[in-house]
């Protein structure tokens, strides 16, 4: 290939990179405010494996980043948590890092698909048809795919850098695999396969999408490079040796069932009902593909429980899946597009996922493939069509004309779907506003509900809380988030009764349950029924001996009996977890003064003033404490702090 070729060739894949770099960081840095949502929340706040990047794994009590608590989004997925810890140590829990992160790892994927596609649009089996065109082909692809719609989920909400990464490893994968094959120096051909081999090694320790890339590689290099199963792996069988090594790490990450309470065929829905559904499910994410609107963070989907109910979709996905694997067996890249598609969603098709029957973040990498093969398949179907014109024309100026075709299509449909992000993405900044979009189109969806709940009690709206959390339980009555959720909205509007009626609910269905045992013992407390709830809470923290709030509340419930030293022991356990927990350091200190130890009551208040300095209680509690020790001047400083602060 002639030098002048690849320097020009170069310096448009550079151009291409700084245009698409801009048009992300354009449309996703509206994003990088966007404040925590959903799972975010439970994967980030309360997560305690990323607090410290050491040590790496740790124990059950101090678990590492790459030891990820059970049943959180990151579980069996270590690669993703120390990112995660990452951002924690430099950034804390400012949501900026977090997007930043996710913004940079898409655009280092849509770098990696413009790579691969124009490497396989050069390949020897199409004969030369994008020879010229295979960069801005390339382009066009990774510029449509960077701002499709559908991705805006995968990127801005942080949990989902699960797909992202697992995404960026797939890509790298097969991109080592394409420089592999084509490597004419044994020196070259050993640094793309260990490349290949870590980059899926890191996907399998991202996300169980990983599980079909070494599959995916092989139909690769059979459909374009050998055209022979047999030939593919006499051929590159240290590729295949060293991509299977990844299906042992994954084995080992999930052989305990790291997020079975969500995910497994041991839950309450029947294989084929998950298999129906799904039937179903994968024409609306081709749907997506082509219209994608409305888009919801939450999709609803009744399960299609009977063969009489599903077949419709059934039909026409057997229909579907026969005709990939015909043309897959007659080497057709549509074939192969088709495969790549269903080998990547085949994991959540295949294994139910009781959260959610349907989600965007899904189609994040088959959506490259569609969008690979609508591109270069519009150039190709053009030169057919055009096959004749050309032939009165100079084919350098047909080729011109068919790329300015395509090249405005894209273009314009970038600009639609950029529209369509922002918009997206604003929706994204309010969590109520997010969910109230979801139940605008799916009244019926639970899940909606009751995060729509629970952000109207995050917002202190608690009494408006109280209906969407109904809904929620309506729809599934067995919804237990949404029950501890109406119950401590009726806790903060005064309905006590009712909260412990809900409460009492949830550790009937779930006796583990540490929160809702905490939840029931302040509402006992609340109605005076101290002994019970000291029950509860003595529960709890055997349940969760770690959790500081449970052991705070056991305090404060052993103070309402008297029980002063008990209480102080509890309040002195949760801040040996927490230090910095501050109400519980409030607390002991008043023990401590109220059994007549008021040296030790002035130093715990003074340690409390380090975390909250402007807190009126504190100053208040003090001046009493200073009382006592005969330490007027201090106690009438302290008084006139307080009032001063209780302005």
């Amino acid at each position: 290939m002639p030098n002048s070729f690849l320097r020009k060739h170069s310096l448009l894949s550079a151009g291409a990179f700084l245009v698409l770099a801009g048009v992300v960081w354009g449309i996703y840095s509206q994003g990088l405010t966007t404040p925590f949502i959903y799972d975010d929340p439970t994967c980030i706040k309360d997560n305690p494996s990323i607090v410290r990047l050491w040590p790496l794994v740790g124990g059950p009590r101090d678990p590492g980043p790459l030891n990820p608590p059970k049943d959180l989004p990151t579980s069996g997925r270590p690669l993703v948590n120390l990112t995660l810890a990452l951002n924690y140590r430099f950034g804390g829990l400012n949501p900026s890092g977090y997007h930043a992160f996710n913004v940079m790892v898409h655009l280092l994927a849509t770098l990696l698909l413009g790579l691969i596609v124009a490497r396989i649009l050069r390949l020897d089996c199409f004969e030369g048809r994008f020879t010229g065109v295979s960069g801005p082909l390339a382009f066009l692809t990774t510029l449509l795919w960077a701002v499709h719609p559908l991705n805006t989920e995968t990127v801005i909400y942080v949990t989902q850098r699960t797909e992202l990464m697992v995404g960026l490893f797939y890509l790298a994968t097969v991109y080592g695999s394409l420089r592999y094959w084509a490597a004419e120096t044994t020196t070259g051909r050993s640094s793309w396969l260990i490349f290949a081999s870590l980059a899926c090694l890191a996907g399998m320790a991202c996300k169980e999408v990983m599980v079909s890339a070494p599959v995916v590689v092989l139909l690769i290099e059979r459909t374009l490079v050998t055209g022979s199963f047999r030939q593919a792996l006499r051929r590159s069988w240290p590729l295949y040796a060293g991509l299977l090594l990844g299906w042992l790490l994954l084995l080992g990450l999930n052989y305990k069932g790291p997020r079975s309470a969500s995910a497994g065929f041991h839950l309450e829905v029947p294989f084929y009902v998950w298999w129906f559904t799904q039937a179903k499910v994968l024409w609306l994410y081709l749907k997506l593909v082509v219209w994608p609107w409305p888009l919801r963070i939450h999709y609803q989907a009744p399960y299609l429980e009977t063969f009489g109910a599903a077949w419709p979709w059934v039909l026409v996905t057997a229909t579907l899946i026969i005709g990939v694997v015909v043309l897959l067996w007659r080497r057709k890249v549509v074939g192969l597009v088709g495969a790549w598609v269903l080998l990547i969603l085949a994991p959540t098709l295949i294994v139910p996922i009781v959260t959610e029957v349907a989600a965007e973040r899904r189609m994040y990498l088959p959506l490259a493939g569609i969008i690979a093969l609508a591109v270069a398949g519009s150039y190709w179907l053009l030169q057919r069509l055009g096959a004749t014109a050309s032939a009165t024309k100079r084919a350098k100026e047909a080729g011109r004309t068919k790329l300015t075709i395509i090249t405005a299509t894209a273009v314009t449909l970038a600009l639609i779907w950029s529209v369509v992000d922002v918009r997206r993405l604003d929706a994204f900044h309010d969590a109520l506003k997010l969910w109230q979009d979801t139940l605008y189109f799916q009244p019926d969806d639970g899940v909606a509900n009751n995060n729509l709940g629970l952000e109207l009690l995050n917002l202190g709206r608690a009494s408006e809380a109280i209906s969407p959390l109904k809904k929620a339980l309506q729809f599934d009555p067995n919804h237990l988030e949404a029950r501890v959720n109406l119950g401590t909205a009726f806790m903060k509007t005064g309905r006590m009764q009712e909260a412990m009626e809900q409460f009492q609910q949830v550790v009937e269905a779930d006796p583990e349950n540490a929160p809702a045992r905490c939840d029931l013992g302040i509402v006992l407390g609340k109605l005076g029924r101290h002994q019970e709830a000291i029950e509860q809470l003595q529960m709890a923290s055997k349940i969760a001996p770690s959790n500081s709030l449970v052991l705070n509340n056991l305090g404060l419930a052993l103070v309402k009996v008297e029980r002063l030293p008990d209480a102080i022991e509890q309040f002195r356990r949760a801040l040996e977890i927490d230090p910095n927990y501050f109400e519980a350091r409030l607390n002991l200190g008043t023990a401590l003064g109220t059994i007549n130890r008021p040296e030790e009551a002035v130093q715990e208040f003074k340690r409390a003033l380090k975390l909250k300095p402007k807190d009126a209680r504190i100053y208040f509690n003090l001046a009493m404490t200073y009382e006592m020790l005969e330490r007027s001047d201090e106690a009438i400083a302290s008084a006139q702090t307080a009032l001063e602060l209780a302005r």
